[in-house]
């Protein structure tokens, strides 16, 4: 498999996430539109008998009555609160994002010698692609190896690696990984993984 190739399946595999995201949407409002029409059927009235006012059909009719629009609104709003909220916590994109997982900034240099030469490496990539030097973090307490990238623009874009991958990396390896992050930044991925995130 081609590099256009692979772009091709991650746009394809994002586009299947959006849709999940929206039908786990609808499900959630039908959920709470049932548990609502439920509710109100039960306490409509005295004489009530469960066979008769419970049905599929007075569900999909009530569904569309101003009760079921209003109650469908207000699942709509409470997922739109939820999103907005995220989105607020985020605004600042990748280093927001960062500082929220608890990740530590190296700034511009470091005492450690792994952690100067991570800062070092990052700088050579970003005057090699030409795209302005993302914040550098190290998640001090996860020993797996793994980096990602998030941020909605260059400039507020975030490395991070974890301290495993720090410790245990030559740096021609550190170097691959870096450059690897480096194209998610170049091809828009990190804006993907903060969208995602939002959601």
């Amino acid at each position: 498999m081609d590099f256009f190739e692979h772009q091709v399946q991650a746009k394809a595999a994002s586009r299947r996430l959006l849709f999940l995201f929206l039908l786990v949407c609808i499900v959630f409002i039908s959920l709470v539109n049932s548990v609502l029409y439920v509710f109100v059927s039960v306490f409509q009235g005295g004489d009530f008998h469960l066979n008769e006012s419970i049905s599929f059909m007075n569900f999909v009719a009530w569904q569309f009555s101003s009760h079921g629009l209003i109650a469908s609104s207000l699942s709509v709003f409470i997922i739109g609160i939820g999103c907005f909220s995220r989105w607020y916590e985020l605004r600042k994109g990748g280093n927001g994002l960062a500082i929220k997982i608890g990740a530590r900034s190296l700034g511009f240099a470091s005492q450690d010698e792994k952690e100067q030469q991570l800062i070092n490496v990052v700088e050579e990539m970003a005057i090699a692609s030409g795209v302005t030097t993302p914040g550098v973090y190290v998640l001090d307490n996860e020993s797996s190896i793994n980096a990602f990238v998030a941020g909605y623009t260059f400039e507020d874009s975030a490395l991070v690696v974890t301290y495993g991958l720090l410790k245990s990396m030559s740096r021609d390896e550190l170097q691959a990984v870096v450059g690897h992050e480096f194209s998610h930044i170049l091809h828009g991925d990190n804006r993907i993984n903060i969208r995602l995130v939002v959601l």
